[in-house]
C-alpha cells in the first residue's frame, strides 16, 4: 500500500470521527486516531504494515457503523466547550 493510500486512510479516520454527536466521542476518536498513525509512522517491516493496515481498515469500518449510530441519536444539545455553528 502507498502513503497515498495511507494517508486516505488517516483523513477518513478523521473524517468519521468528526461525525460524533457527542464531544468526548469525538474528541477521543480523533485523539485516538493521531496517535496510533504517529506510533506506526516509522515502520518499516513489509509485514507488520500490511497487518496494521487490514486492522486499520477493519477499525474503520466499525468507526462508520458507530458514527452513523450516533448521529441517529444525537439530541442537538452543545457543551461549553464545543464549538457552536
Amino acid at each position: 500500500m502507498s502513503s497515498n493510500q495511507v494517508l486516505s486512510l488517516y483523513r477518513q479516520f478523521l473524517r468519521y470521527g468528526n461525525k460524533f454527536a457527542s464531544y468526548n466521542f469525538r474528541d477521543y476518536t480523533i485523539r485516538r486516531s493521531r496517535d496510533g498513525f504517529r506510533a506506526n509512522m516509522n515502520e518499516t517491516n513489509p509485514e507488520k504494515l500490511a497487518a496494521l493496515i487490514e486492522k486499520a481498515k477493519y477499525d474503520l469500518a466499525a468507526l462508520k457503523r458507530q458514527a452513523t449510530i450516533s448521529q441517529m441519536y444525537t439530541k442537538g444539545e452543545h457543551l461549553v466547550v464545543e464549538k457552536h455553528p
